[in-house]
């Protein structure tokens, strides 16, 4: 195994999951709970790995998620600097949990589970072990699902109504520790939510359709304008459909301003419990969101409880210019709709060029090399989020004049020699595990390493994965 290898900060950690839950969990989302205590707030730090994603809370308060892709015998950790969340005394952690339990292009099957310590300085002050409460969500359906697409996995739905399962002591789950810190910075992901309402009006759904994209895709929309459907108020808009008015619920369409990478966030309010699909896309050239495409499903379900719901979802990247959510509902109030962006953090060289059109299109073609920057460079945000070699190295080659930065290249090159195949072959991405081999792909990964010597000098890192 490659690389400097870091667990001393959970010394007095160990990997748990959440008690009688079958090992081969599939597409399921779990919670823990605890509590720790430290002196003041200063340099508290929570370092955390989990398979698949992780999402953190402190006092009820949303710290960060995400998770670098890896391996089994490759671990990768954050570090995540929570002193602006503690108080002196006691604190709740929370942590949210999501399993993949499939092998797909962005992910593989792992032994599921958290590990996790929190210090106050060089003092640890907790350790994941069995005492750490735990269940699963109940709120998020489990189990095999449609899928978004091949390559990103499945789709998500939510039941707001769902009645919380109990909580129990969590188990260790058997995996070692092989952890190792995060190669590049964490993600940004923006406070304020992006979504303008573009438009609005009614829906009928086909009841026949049996995705979530294609009942999104093929419902009947009606336009309606502000006057006839809104009563727009200071950061609320209010709906109303007229009574006689054949529809099941309302629509929305979001725009996100661009085209944009992120999470969802939604805030409305609702008389009775209702369903309400979102549907995302990068265009409206159909006259709506292209939610459905072959077997591809690009919407989400989030089922309301009555009153407000504030639902945000830090486990799926969704990458859009528009939303299109219908809510069944014939009245309520919008508060959000739209994403919190995320984007990976860098200093962008200025650009110099004095040519307008010349100077447009670079700054174009560098915002799109950025947006497929996250975990590591990836194909594209919208229907694969996944590493190939032949697609990063065209990437990095770029990046290396766009952005002047090797941490990142470096960290890309690092999970796919990470890559372990029988026939000595690269996968066809990393560290995803779908089977699928481009022997060609294979030879990119000459190139794309001597390109990183020549551009960063660092031919030690080189010298390192020389073997693969």
């Amino acid at each position: 195994m490659m690389g400097n290898k870091e667990t001393n900060h959970f010394e007095n950690a160990q990997w748990i999951f959440v008690k009688d839950i079958p090992e081969d969990v599939c597409n399921t989302y779990f919670e823990y709970e605890t509590v720790f205590s430290v002196e003041n707030r200063e340099n508290v730090r929570l370092f955390i790995s989990a398979s698949t994603l992780y999402a953190v809370s402190v006092n009820g308060v949303f710290v960060d998620c995400g998770q670098y892709a890896d391996y089994e015998d490759y671990q990768v950790y954050d570090t995540l600097d929570i002193s602006g969340f503690v108080k002196p005394g006691k604190n709740r952690l929370k942590i949210d949990h999501y399993v993949i339990g499939t092998n797909y292009f962005t992910h593989r099957i792992q032994i599921p589970g958290i590990i996790f310590a929190v210090w106050e300085k060089d003092r640890c002050v907790l350790g994941s072990n069995e005492e750490v409460l735990s269940r699963k969500n109940a709120c998020y359906q489990d189990g095999p699902m449609e899928h978004i697409s091949g390559q990103l996995g499945y789709v998500f739905q939510y039941d707001a109504c769902t009645e919380e399962l109990p909580w129990k002591k969590s188990v260790l789950s058997g995996k070692e520790k092989h952890l190792f810190e995060r190669p590049i910075k964490k993600l940004v992901i923006e406070e304020e939510t992006t979504g303008t309402l573009k438009t609005q009006g009614v829906y009928l759904t086909d009841s026949k359709e049996a995705t979530l994209g294609k009942k999104v895709y093929n419902a009947f929309l009606s336009t309606r304008t502000a006057e006839e459907l809104l009563g727009i108020q200071e950061n609320a808009t209010r709906w109303s459909i007229p009574e006689g008015d054949m529809a099941e619920g309302v629509y929305f369409l979001v725009d996100a301003g661009q085209e944009s990478v992120g999470f969802l966030n939604l805030d409305f309010e609702v008389p009775e419990a209702c369903e309400v699909l979102i549907g995302y896309g990068e265009h409206l050239e159909d006259l709506r969101v292209r939610s459905s495409i072959k077997k591809r499903n690009f919407a989400v379900r989030y089922y309301a409880k009555a009153g407000r719901n504030q639902f945000f979802n830090p486990f799926l990247r969704l990458g859009l210019r528009y939303l299109q959510v219908h809510i069944a509902s014939k009245s309520g109030t919008l508060y959000k709709a739209g994403i919190r962006n995320t984007y990976y953090p860098l200093q962008m060289p200025e650009n110099n060029i004095s040519h307008a059109l010349h100077h447009k299109i670079y700054d174009v073609a560098v915002r799109t090399l950025h947006m497929c920057m996250h975990e590591h460079y990836e194909d594209c945000p919208w229907r694969e989020q996944a590493l190939y070699a032949m697609d990063s190295r065209n990437q990095m080659l770029c990046g290396y004049y766009a952005f002047g930065e090797y941490k990142f290249p470096r960290a890309c090159l690092k999970i796919m020699c990470e890559d372990r195949r029988d026939d000595g072959m690269l996968s066809i991405t990393y560290p995803g595990a779908s089977g699928l081999v481009i022997p060609s792909f294979g030879l990119h990964l000459f190139a794309t390493v001597r390109e990183y010597g020549d551009h960063s000098g660092d031919w030690e890192f080189v010298q390192e994965i020389y073997p693969k």
